[in-house]
């Protein structure tokens, strides 16, 4: 799967559509996770060197700690977690809540296995 043109979305429909299998990422595997900001931004900091890291495994920003797994937010605030250990999102920090998380696929819908909890400045 080429993910360097694919938004999330289109990523979810060929998953569905391949029968692709869930993603062998563990929780234990993700050994950091945190959300700081960073000049007034939300940024991502996440474990990236995960042996066996699926092309579509992700991070991305959620409003809420509450918020399903389903409901991340759109636009620049997620990033493929083979890309690296940090990502700065197009959130401006506002108010608390926010949180990273870690999502796998699970062979059928994207499931967080790791969450930064809220957000941290600066992270440790």
């Amino acid at each position: 799967m080429d993910q360097e043109t694919k938004d999330l979305e289109s990523v979810i429909e060929e998953l569905v559509k391949n029968n692709e299998p869930a993603s062998l990422t563990t929780e234990a595997q993700v050994k950091k996770m945190c959300l700081e900001a960073v000049a007034g931004w939300f940024v991502l900091y996440y474990d990236g060197n995960i042996p066996g890291t699926k092309s579509y495994d992700w991070i991305g920003l959620f409003a809420s700690v509450t918020a399903p797994d389903n409901e991340h937010i759109g636009g620049n605030n997620w990033n493929w977690a083979s890309k690296g250990r940090t990502y700065k999102t197009s959130t401006a920090v506002a108010t608390s809540g926010y949180e990273a998380r870690y999502m796998i696929w699970d062979g059928k819908k994207y499931r967080s296995i790791r969450r930064s909890g809220p957000l941290v400045s600066p992270c440790s």
